[in-house]
């Protein structure tokens, strides 16, 4: 089975060894999985600390401004099933930053322009088991309709980011739509209820959120408290997550959430809207050369409208000398099913639509990165879903050519049996090239 042929393939490329060192430094073994959480808007008040040191003791009317961004472009190949043939997309997007400091009063703004080309209308439906399928047209009969589950790209502009941080002796204060995320996990991040990552791209970008954000210096455990009162539609409807950060042989991150949560019941049109909780912990740093991450959190909801569950994950990464970087995530998540047989009409519309993050319990991701030549990487990374043996083979191929250009080869090979999560998602492959500025 190919399922067999896929823990060979991984199990092989995590033996190959490197034919020669190359002279580029190897990536250090203190390297996390995951980056600094809040680390793009902290960023932008370490600049200013810098640029104010340059200063010196010039007059407080003194600012500056920053203009950066990247081109994107992706050519996508998609795999129909239903109808046997690849579908061509071609994805663009321009990026512009802006980021201008005054004083103690610093601004960040992203604006992305995005167009698309070629297939641009994805039917939903093809992401479900045909068994599936022929329950929902069963269930509407004459009144269903598969346009209803299309997907449209459009092509749009977008303020993605737009904040400003106050920065005094004691507190920093984040006003705006900024990133709001905490976890060390790499593919999930179960401390995070803000967030939810698309496994198969785990790197990509997250959505802002529209929050006030106050960031307090805990020198005596070196960390920080971070506060953010976020919302999405209206204020009223709002979510609150506070995190603590704080070193003490390892990172320790403590995290509380009260957050709003959906559920669509996509037989009858009903929502039903609450609000959970959520208390967390979660580590990162390093057993000898081993670099080690967890994360564990409790959902419970607000006068039990919604059912508790509990989910956790745990992780190692590790770099050889010949600078190969392996890296491996065991998942669990007790809201999931069991085996495929569990999964409903009902759990794979929420899926589809992205209410839900996952269909199983038990989900393992295994990666290997070798750098060749300084500006290369070859990477094979498998995402297996535990509770019905199916998976996803990544293969990857990176180029730094320039520090301005990075180009991205890769695909998505899937197989599982009938029913199963990604024996449903159609096979990709993908070339994205990145320029920035």
């Amino acid at each position: 089975m190919r399922f067999k042929f896929l823990l060979l393939s991984v199990l092989i490329f995590f033996s190959i060894p490197a034919a020669a060192e190359t002279n580029r430094d190897a990536v250090s073994s203190n390297e996390l999985p995951a980056g600094d959480p809040f680390g793009e808007a902290e960023a932008i008040i370490s600049s200013s600390s810098n640029a104010e040191d340059t200063i010196g003791e010039k007059a407080d009317t003194v600012s500056s401004d920053i203009l950066s961004g990247y081109l994107e472009s992706r050519a996508l190949l998609l795999h129909s099933a239903p109808k046997q043939e690849w579908l061509f997309q071609n994805a663009n997007k321009l990026k512009l930053k802006l980021d201008k400091s005054f004083n103690r009063i610093n601004f960040h703004s992203e604006i992305n322009f995005s167009y698309y080309a070629g297939h641009t209308r994805l039917c939903l439906l093809e992401y479900l088991p045909q068994k599936q399928v022929k329950a929902l047209s069963n269930l509407f009969g004459t009144n269903f309709s598969a346009d209803v589950y299309n997907y449209n790209y459009n092509n749009r502009i977008t303020v993605f980011r737009a904040y400003g941080v106050i920065t005094l002796p004691r507190v920093s204060f984040f006003i705006g739509r900024q990133p709001v995320t905490c976890g060390t996990g790499y593919v999930w991040n179960p401390v995070d209820p803000v967030n939810k990552k698309d496994m198969l791209d785990p790197d990509y970008e997250l959505p802002p959120l529209d929050a006030l954000r106050v960031m307090l210096p805990l020198p005596a455990v070196k960390g920080e408290l971070n506060c953010a009162y976020g919302f999405r539609n209206n204020f009223k409807d709002g979510e609150f997550l506070a995190f603590i950060r704080a070193h003490a042989w390892l990172d320790w991150h403590l995290v509380y959430a009260y957050y709003n949560y959906h559920k669509t019941d996509f037989l009858t049109g009903l929502t039903t809207s609450g609000k959970r909780s959520l208390i967390g912990a979660a580590f990162a740093g390093q057993a000898g050369e081993v670099g080690i991450h967890g994360e564990a959190a409790y959902h419970t909801g607000i006068k039990k409208k919604a059912t508790a569950y509990f989910s956790w994950l745990a992780g190692f990464d590790y770099t050889f000398t010949f600078q190969n970087r392996i890296m491996a995530e065991f998942y669990r998540n007790d809201s999931g099913s069991k085996n495929s047989q569990q999964y409903t009409l009902q759990s794979w519309l929420s899926y589809i639509n992205m209410e839900q993050g996952c269909l199983g319990k038990n989900y393992l991701y295994l990666s290997s990165t070798q750098i060749l030549f300084d500006i290369t990487e070859l990477s094979l990374s498998a995402l297996i879903n535990l509770s019905d043996s199916s998976y996803c083979l990544m293969p990857q191929y990176k180029i730094m050519a320039l520090d301005q250009l990075d180009i991205l080869l890769r695909c998505m090979i899937m197989d599982g049996s009938k029913g199963s999560e990604f024996a449903a998602v159609n096979e990709s492959g993908e070339l994205r090239i990145n320029f920035y500025f």
